[in-house]
């Protein structure tokens, strides 16, 4: 049982330390040892942590080297892990300075030395076209997998009747689909072809003039990107005066 005076001595030592002990190793045993920080935590209270900048400005330097081994890039618990910090004291300052982890953008910045007459003239087609003319984006998709699969109509748990895909089809290749968007009236004609060569896209020109009325009495301006099989076609333009070729710069359809 403690004495009266142990329970009112401040600091104490938890251990009953053998009468052989020297006095000095004793002391310095039960000494309290202020041990170096461990992590970022121990240099900051709640309150820097939460909005402290310097706390910020160690978040943002962390981002900047390179992600622990295993990881393609940088998340929340991973900086909360290397800074030693809570992962909501770091959510926070990303959340403060609008910057998310996960979200991956791309972009192209276009060298064509033409580019703001090109782009002045693609926008004037859209925004103000020419009287008594025809303006149409054409483009293409290449690689469409062409699959057969049964279907049909099942009814399910619930009684109601819907329409029901196999799982399993049928490879039959694939396909191009060429379209041609009427930009005043959102009207959109297709075909599809085997391969995507010039002839293919002539010949999608060929139909689609063909069945566009009084194509022959009007301007009709074709707005294409810089694709190989839309350029050096200067021999069916000329068979064909009231079409125009208008192309976007070059890394910026």
């Amino acid at each position: 049982m403690m004495t009266e005076a142990e329970r009112t001595t401040p600091y104490r030592s938890f251990f009953k330390w053998p009468c052989s002990m020297s006095q000095s190793f004793r002391m310095r045993s039960i000494c309290l040892v202020k041990e170096r920080p461990s992590s970022v935590a121990d240099f900051f209270n709640d309150s820097e942590i939460s909005g402290g900048k310097e706390f910020r400005n160690l978040v943002l330097k962390t981002l900047e080297i390179p992600p622990p081994k295993g990881q393609s890039r940088w998340d929340g618990p991973s900086v909360s892990r290397y800074l030693g910090v809570s992962d909501d004291a770091v959510w926070r300052i990303l959340r403060k300075e609008g910057i998310c982890l996960a979200r991956q953008r791309s972009w192209c910045v276009s060298t064509d030395p033409e580019f703001a007459s090109k782009a002045a003239d693609i926008v004037g087609l859209y925004l103000a076209p020419p009287e008594n003319a025809l303006v149409i984006s054409v483009d293409e998709k290449p690689g469409i997998q062409a699959l057969e699969r049964t279907t049909g109509y099942v009814c399910t748990s619930n009684k109601k009747i819907v329409r029901g895909l196999k799982s399993t089809y049928k490879r039959h290749g694939t396909l191009n689909l060429f379209a041609a968007l009427n930009v005043a009236t959102g009207a959109i004609r297709t075909q599809t072809t085997e391969l995507k060569r010039r002839v293919e896209f002539l010949a999608f020109m060929d139909q689609l003039l063909s069945d566009l009325p009084d194509s022959d009495k009007k301007e009709i301006h074709v707005i294409l990107d810089n694709y190989r099989i839309h350029k050096r076609n200067e021999a069916w333009l000329v068979a064909h005066p009231n079409v125009r070729f208008h192309f976007t710069p070059t890394s910026a359809s």
